[in-house]
């Protein structure tokens, strides 16, 4: 009998490793892989499906959503199966701080979203997921926004995504298709209220990311409200505590971006008033100068002064008469 593993919780690191050290403990035994999951990381993801294609017989079971990276774990495996009621999610690759990312952290959420385009180019019939979605996949992975695209199993099973759908009896059918509702219509509220937020906080240069760290929270148990019963506290705890752990170091991070920021306003703000200072003296001798103009009289040269000659008197003569004698008798 085929070894069950259960992967009932959004994707991080410590998920990872623990579907990583159950596939690993499985030896080389067939694999069932029971999914409900909104999905999460996306290096972690790939961490998961790593293993998967090593070991090799992996049937995925959808039990309820397959969701986000989720979703792109179905296309590593040949042996597909999902609830009637199962829903699915599919949009690129995407942080709520965007706009505050670097141009290289950019281009890797662009590489990150060419590699899961190129999964799903591989995986599922585009004319048909075109023909049911109303979009194309070229359109999903665009960067100018996030667009959330959601799937019925039996859409899933059109474009190739799963490969069965297993029928469940009418009054479940109910239950899980008022919970996944509710989900969907959450996870979307939620989102544009954050987009929103962010939108009115990115104008004021003002944004409280412990709020929405918490938010990310709030959205993580309400998608998971309907099924509070069935949820692991232990899984639980985990996610909210890896949740905070990530608050914690956007926060810190942002809080750092954000006293640089205002150091370099403030040292700005004193180089200015330096210069208004200098401009402001400018000025004052500028009107100085205009308050006392030069006279024009003034302005030129002064005449070379001419020392008035001495009159002569009676001595003064008579040595002369006499140094002229004295001189033609030489």
């Amino acid at each position: 009998m085929a070894q069950e593993i259960l992967l009932y919780s959004p994707i991080f690191d410590f998920t990872a490793e623990l579907f990583i050290n159950q596939l690993e403990e499985s030896n080389d035994e067939d694999v069932v892989v029971r999914m409900n999951t909104p999905g999460g990381d996306v290096f972690a993801g790939w961490g998961m499906i790593a293993k998967m294609r090593e070991h090799g017989n992996v049937k995925i079971k959808v039990d309820g959503a397959a969701m986000s990276m989720g979703a792109y774990m179905l296309a590593f495996s040949n042996d597909v199966e999902a609830l009637s009621t199962s829903r699915f999610l599919i949009h690129r690759a995407h942080s709520m701080f965007e706009s505050f990312m670097s141009e290289e952290e950019i281009e890797l959420l662009k590489s990150m979203n060419s590699d899961l385009k190129k999964v799903l180019k591989a995986k599922i019939d585009e004319k048909a997921f075109k023909d049911i979605t109303g979009i194309s996949l070229n359109d999903v992975f665009k960067m100018d926004e996030v667009r959330d695209v959601f799937l019925s199993a039996q859409e899933a099973k059109k474009i190739g995504l799963i490969n069965k759908i297993n029928k469940v009896d009418a009054k479940i059918a109910a239950q899980h298709e008022e919970t996944f509702s509710i989900a969907a219509s959450n996870l979307e509220k939620w989102q544009i209220k954050n987009q929103n937020k962010m939108s009115t906080e990115q104008e004021s240069k003002s944004l409280d990311v412990k709020e929405l760290a918490n938010q990310i929270i709030a959205g993580v148990k309400d998608i998971f409200a309907k099924n509070e019963d069935d949820i692991d506290e232990t899984v639980e705890s985990k996610v909210v505590e890896a949740a905070n752990e990530l608050a914690d170091e956007i926060n810190a991070e942002y809080a750092s971006k954000l006293s640089e920021a205002e150091n370099n306003v403030s040292e700005l703000g004193e180089q200015i008033e330096t210069l208004k200072a200098e401009k402001q003296a400018l000025e004052n001798e500028v009107n100085e100068l205009k308050a006392s103009p030069i006279d024009p009289a003034a302005a030129k040269d002064p005449e070379p002064e001419v020392e008035p000659k001495a009159e002569k008197n009676e001595w003064d003569i008579l040595a002369e008469q006499v140094n002229d004698k004295l001189s033609y008798l030489k």
